[in-house]
C-alpha cells in the first residue's frame, strides 16, 4: 500500500519506488542541539523518510504469534506468561525466546528474490547510515518498506572474555578507556532501535544496491542466534509488540575499539562494512562520527533518478567520491610525504650497486 499523500507517484515497472517531489527532503539542514543551539548538520533520516512507508522492519521473517510486519501488533496469547518486566508499575515488557538450532531466524524471502534480480535497477537500495552517537546502521529500502539492521551487544548472556588491554586499563583506574577495549556478547539489532530520528545528526556514508552476498553474510550471523529479545508495551487488554528486536549471537563478540586481534571481534562500523563488502573513509580513528557522507547535491541527484536506467552509473560515480584512499600509508603519506614507491626504488638501486661492487673486488693470496 502506497502513501496517500500529494506529490508522491507510483512508477510503472517491477521495482516501484516512491519519488518525493516538493517535500522537505533536506539532507543538510538545521537541527537544534540539547543545549538549544541551532546548527547546520547532516540529517539523513529527514531525507530518507520520504522514500518509505510506515515503521522500520526487522530483516527476518515474522515469528508465529509475534507479528511485526506492520510494526506494532498484538502479541499472541501463548507468549503472555513469558513476558518480563523490569518494573511492574510500567507497561513496557521484554520477551526472550530461545532460538538455537533450527529455530534461528531467516531473512525475508522477498529480499532474497529482489536481490537476485538480473537487472540491477530492480534490486533494493541499500545505505550505510552513520551517526554522531556514534553508531552505524544498514538501511534497505525495498518497494516502500524500510528494513534496518546494525551490530551491538547485550548483557543478557554472561561471558568471560579475557582481554589484557581492558583489564590492565581497569587496574590503573582508566575505566572509561577500558570500556572501549572490553569484549561483550555480540547482538544484531533489527529493526535497529538506535537508528537516528529526523532531528539527529546523521550521514549517508555509502549508497548502493542490495545483492545476495550481503544477505548471505547477514544470514551467517542469524544462523548462530541464541536468543531473540522482543520488546513491547501493554495497552489496555493488549500486549503490543514493537518492530525493534535484538538477536544475541554466538561465535562473535562486540569490541568498541574494532582493532582487537580477532576475526570475530566487531563494532557497529566494522560489522556493517563486512556485511556490505565495502571500505569507507572514517578518518584515522575509524569512528562512525568521522565517516564521510554524500552531499545534498548527490542525494538530490539520486532521488531525482530513482527510476532512471542511469541510476547505477550515478551511484557508482558517487561511491568513488566517498571511497577511502587505497591504504592508510597512502592516506597519511600523501599528507606528510613519508610513503610511496620512491623509497623502494632507491633501496633497489643501492642493492644493485652493492652487487656490482662485489663483482669488481679482487682476491689476493699470501
Amino acid at each position: 500500500m502506497y502513501m496517500n499523500r500529494p506529490n508522491y507517484v507510483v512508477p510503472a515497472g517491477p521495482m516501484e519506488r516512491i519519488i518525493p517531489e516538493d517535500v522537505n527532503i533536506d539532507l543538510v539542514g538545521e537541527r537544534v542541539t540539547k543545549e538549544g543551539e541551532t546548527v547546520i548538520s547532516s540529517i539523513a533520516q529527514n531525507a530518507i523518510k520520504s522514500l518509505f512507508n510506515g515503521q522500520p522492519l526487522p530483516i527476518y521473517e515474522d515469528y508465529p504469534g509475534i507479528p511485526m510486519e506492520l510494526g506494532y501488533n498484538n502479541l499472541s496469547a501463548k507468549f503472555k506468561s513469558q513476558l518480563l518486566k523490569e518494573n511492574e508499575t510500567l507497561p513496557d515488557w521484554n520477551l526472550v525466546l530461545n532460538v538455537t538450532g533450527e529455530k534461528h531466524p531467516v531473512i525475508r524471502p522477498e529480499l532474497y528474490e529482489a536481490a537476485s534480480s538480473l537487472d540491477i535497477t530492480d534490486k533494493p537500495l541499500v545505505m550505510l547510515i552513520t551517526t554522531k552517537m556514534p553508531h552505524a546502521i544498514i538501511y534497505i529500502i525495498h518497494g516502500t518498506n524500510l528494513y534496518t539492521c546494525g551490530y551491538g551487544y547485550d548483557d543478557l548472556v554472561g561471558h568471560d572474555f579475557k582481554n589484557i588491554t581492558s583489564n590492565s586499563l581497569e587496574k590503573i583506574g582508566l575505566s572509561d578507556i577500558a570500556l572501549t577495549f572490553e569484549k561483550k556478547k555480540g547482538a544484531i539489532y533489527t529493526a535497529d532501535v538506535m537508528a537516528p530520528l529526523e532531528n539527529h545528526e546523521a550521514k549517508i556514508s555509502w549508497f548502493g544496491f542490495l545483492d545476495t552476498g550481503m544477505l548471505d553474510r547477514i544470514q551467517e550471523f542469524l544462523n548462530n542466534t541464541l536468543f531473540i529479545i522482543f520488546t513491547g508495551k501493554k495497552e489496555g487488554r493488549y500486549d503490543k509488540v514493537f518492530s525493534y528486536s535484538k538477536l544475541i549471537v554466538s561465535d562473535s563478540y562486540y569490541a568498541a575499539a574494532g582493532i582487537l586481534p580477532s576475526r570475530e571481534a566487531y563494532n557497529c562500523l566494522t560489522w556493517a562494512q563486512k556485511i556490505l563488502g565495502i571500505s569507507i573513509d572514517c578518518g584515522l580513528r575509524g569512528s562512525p562520527e568521522d565517516c564521510k557522507g554524500i552531499t545534498q547535491a548527490q542525494f538530490t541527484q539520486i532521488r531525482e533518478n530513482l527510476n532512471n536506467a542511469n541510476l547505477p552509473k550515478i551511484i557508482e560515480s558517487i561511491q568513488k567520491t566517498i571511497a577511502p584512499a587505497p591504504n592508510i600509508c597512502t592516506r597519511i603519506g600523501r599528507a606528510i610525504g613519508i610513503c610511496g614507491g620512491s623509497r623502494r626504488k632507491i633501496k633497489g638501486k643501492k642493492s644493485n650497486k652493492r652487487r656490482k661492487t662485489h663483482k669488481k673486488r679482487k682476491t689476493y693470496s699470501k
